[in-house]
């Protein structure tokens, strides 16, 4: 069973607070409250929807080479390739959730430009690590 815990962007200090209590329910447009994924990243580090994590993937594509004639060659080629994706909530009420088919969960949302879809978190966090999260580090969702 996973922990059931929460951190909160102060907005007014520009701080996170890690150790939380209801203050923050009081003040909801002072605090921005993220939850517990209830997993860590490849180095033990705990992950909150919010955070901004690197993710090795394996991608794969075609090129094809049209030569004279009726030749032409189609070449696979496979790469690996780290990409960054931020951790987000999607309940069964969102309407991203219902374009992707998806249930209440976390998930990984991609923030670079690959042809891939959001994963749910279970499926793929193992290999990923936390490089910060979009309030302490706003440069790491920009493309």
């Amino acid at each position: 069973m996973r922990k059931i815990k929460f951190r909160a962007w102060d907005k007014l200090f520009n701080k996170m607070c890690h150790a939380i209590d209801f203050h923050c329910m009081n003040f909801p447009e002072q605090y921005e409250v993220m939850q517990f994924t209830g997993l860590k990243d490849k180095h033990g580090k705990e992950i909150y929807e919010g955070d901004v994590v690197l993710r090795e993937a394996t991608l794969s594509g075609n090129t094809t080479i049209h030569g004279r004639g009726r030749n032409t060659y189609t070449i696979t080629h496979t790469y690996k390739k780290e990409i960054r994706f931020k951790v987000v909530y999607l309940s069964e009420e969102d309407p991203h959730s219902k374009w992707m088919g998806c249930v209440s969960g976390f998930y990984l949302e991609p923030l670079d430009i690959v042809e891939i879809y959001g994963h749910q978190i279970e499926n793929c966090i193992a290999p990923c690590t936390v490089i910060g999260n979009i309030y302490e580090n706003p440069e790491l969702i920009k493309g």
